[in-house]
């Protein structure tokens, strides 16, 4: 008979609201926090080598989710012990880091979270807790600055491409909507403004475009 399920840990904020819970199967939900980047309706890849993946980026600001940090990181630690003799590995290497040298707006004063699934459609959810059922569907719902739970699963890679501390992305639930995240860089009114009204139309030249997805959406 298979070990119950349970709930092993609970990191709360100043308020006494649960922020993170661990549970026994070494999974983790993170508790009303933004998402950025989200690819949830069907695998996305930024370049043709990488591996299509259904991905998120989600954002813990420190003043409200300091706790969950900290129980993130302590889950690190403990992978290290097992696994790397106890070293750490560079913060680029992990699913958990600080957003501040990504200079993003949207990341300042917070942590993020990068967790990606390839092998299996991770389940997406109402905050009823009914399902979604259809990419148009999730693509409609859930959008870049909308307040979500999601549950990860930390796990350990180490194979020809290195040593990384990543998380799966097994599902996400939708709270509210929140703010939304200009991905392109620049928000939409600014965007607008760009362009005057006295404009004669001639933009010459053309010039390639670059997307601006950072290599987000997944480690």
């Amino acid at each position: 008979m298979a070990e119950e399920r349970k709930v092993v840990k609970v990191a709360k904020n100043a308020a006494g609201q649960p922020v993170a819970k661990l549970w026994s199967d070494g999974t983790i939900n993170i508790l009303d926090v933004r998402i950025s980047y989200p690819h949830l309706d069907k695998p996305w890849a930024k370049n043709d080598k990488d591996t299509p993946a259904y991905a998120g980026v989600f954002i813990l600001p420190t003043d409200t989710h300091q706790a969950a940090i900290d129980l993130l990181l302590e889950v690190a630690n403990d992978w290290f012990k097992e696994k790397n003799k106890g070293k750490e590995l560079p913060d680029d290497k992990l699913f958990v880091r600080d957003g501040k040298p990504t200079k993003k707006p949207e990341y300042a004063g917070a942590w993020t979270v990068n967790a990606r699934e390839t092998d299996q459609k991770p389940t997406i959810l109402h905050p009823d807790k009914s399902e979604m059922e259809t990419p148009a569907e999730i693509k409609a719902e859930i959008k870049a600055g909308f307040f979500t739970d999601v549950l990860i699963d930390p796990w350990w890679q180490d194979n020809e491409h290195g040593q990384r501390l990543n998380a799966s992305l097994r599902a996400v639930r939708l709270r509210r909507e929140g703010p939304l995240i200009a991905e392109s860089g620049i928000s939409k009114a600014d965007a607008i403004s760009s362009f005057d009204d006295d404009d004669d139309g001639g933009f010459g030249g053309g010039g390639d475009t670059d997307d601006d997805d950072d290599g987000n959406g997944g480690l």
